[in-house]
């Protein structure tokens, strides 16, 4: 019988092998996969959602308008939007050094030979 994979999906056939992980290995990868794929979904929404407010509450600029007032300096702000970046990355290495170690743990030391 020759199903089209999508269909299979849809009727609960395990067709992703993918999204299925077998060993420890594979589940820590799949594991830090979603983890990623969380936080850029997040990212995502509040780039978003920053874009859209900014369209919706200062819609339009007419020409001839003056620019409006430039903030200079604020170091709070500075301080955040370097943060918050840092604090992420800093995040998503930690995880991925930790699934590195498990899905390609270093080898057993090696004995001692002794003549």
């Amino acid at each position: 019988m020759n199903v089209h994979p999508l269909s299979a999906a849809f009727l609960g056939a395990d067709v992703i092998k993918a999204l299925n992980p077998e060993s420890p290995q594979a589940r820590a990868i799949f594991n830090l996969a979603i983890i990623t794929g969380i936080v850029m979904a997040v990212i995502f929404a509040v780039v978003v959602g920053i874009v859209l407010y900014s369209l919706l509450r200062f819609p339009s600029w007419h020409e001839g308008e003056p620019d409006p007032e430039q903030g200079k300096g604020n170091r709070t702000i500075e301080i955040v939007w370097t943060a918050i970046p840092l604090v992420i990355v800093t995040v998503l290495f930690a995880l991925s050094a930790r699934t590195m170690g498990i899905s390609d743990p270093r080898p057993p030391p090696k004995p001692d030979i002794v003549v």
